[in-house]
């Protein structure tokens, strides 16, 4: 059984994974747990594989351990409920970055400990690299909170992590058709079940897919840079302390 496994899902969007599996590249490097990759390529709407997005795939800056390809379209819902599936079937905890999601360095610094220190408080649900809070902050002001954590009452896919008991709580109530997003779905639940998501007030990841893959406004690389969020070399900086504040 791994410790912990990686999904990546990747739609008919070349330009968006390509930004996603370079940052992924360098997040792993300083990983500080070896987590078992999982890759599943959604057919395009007329059922054929996108050519880029494959090579990318197979071929690009991530090694996966298992590459998976559906017979015909799954769309949404169906795509990442196999991916979930196959992940905890051979793993305790569980990432998902879709393709249109971009992590920092130190993603997986804040994701594993996370995951170990809130196991067994079935009041967290999940844990999100995401945070919205870091686009009201100034440069000084982010790095005296930078290895701050919250606790919210609320439920993110953008970067995020989870366990089996979490999975198991939506997995027979999953949306199968794509009017109803799965996302939705899943905070619904959490909403009415009172429970909660840990997030860093620093994001380690955000989602660059809200303009059709291209960088603008607040998802720019120059914001995010700016926030130390998104570096683009391994040999750029990386936060030196690492003394992460955990909410009770």
């Amino acid at each position: 059984m791994n410790q912990l496994s990686v999904g990546v899902l990747a739609f008919n969007r070349p330009d968006t994974l390509w930004q996603c599996l370079r940052a992924l590249k360098y997040a792993l490097e300083h990983s500080p747990v070896k987590p078992h990759l999982v890759a599943l390529i959604d057919r395009s709407p007329n059922n054929t594989v996108n050519k880029t997005v494959r090579m990318l795939i197979e071929d690009g800056p991530v090694v996966f351990n298992q590459i998976l390809i559906p017979n015909n379209r799954l769309d949404c819902n169906k795509a990442e409920y196999a991916l979930f599936h196959n992940c905890f079937s051979s793993s305790y905890n569980m990432c998902l970055i879709e393709d249109d999601i971009v992590v920092c360095n130190d993603f997986f610094k804040f994701v594993w400990p996370a995951l170990e220190i809130y196991k067994n408080n079935k009041q967290v649900f999940s844990i999100c690299g995401f945070s919205k809070k870091a686009n009201k902050l100034d440069y000084e002001e982010s790095i005296g909170i930078l290895h701050k954590c919250v606790k919210l009452d609320t439920f993110c896919c953008y970067g995020m992590a989870w366990w089996r008991r979490s999975w198991e709580q939506v997995k027979n109530n999953w949306p199968t058709k794509d009017e109803e997003s799965w996302d939705k779905s899943v905070l619904e639940l959490v909403t009415r079940e009172q429970q909660t998501s840990i997030i860093p007030s620093i994001a380690r990841s955000i989602n660059i897919g809200h303009y059709n893959g291209r960088y603008s406004g607040k998802n720019s690389r120059k914001f995010w840079e700016d926030h130390l969020a998104v570096r683009w070399s391994s040999d750029m900086f990386m936060p030196r302390n690492e003394n992460w504040q955990w909410p009770i």
